[in-house]
């Protein structure tokens, strides 16, 4: 059996999002809308890298990056 629960939202909220759900159950609606803003601060994130990060930037990450995997060895004692 699935149990539920109840989220108080002010009416006009409500209105609002019943609209915008359509056809969805409120489960479903509400976790698209998670899905979605966590897409949405992902891509946000991304797009600032690419603003600050320059292309040799992305190079020099990728050969230091290259040279961790080559290098590393769990266990490995200091």
């Amino acid at each position: 059996m699935r149990k539920y629960e109840t989220i108080s939202v002010l009416k006009h909220v409500k209105k609002i999002l019943e609209k915008e759900k359509g056809d969805m159950d409120w489960s479903s609606f509400l976790l698209s809308l998670l899905e979605e803003n966590k897409r949405l601060k992902r891509l946000v994130s991304f797009m600032r890298l690419v603003e600050i990060i320059s292309k040799e930037d992305l190079e020099k990450i990728k050969r230091e990056s290259e040279e961790f995997r080559r290098n590393f060895r769990i266990g490995d004692q200091l």
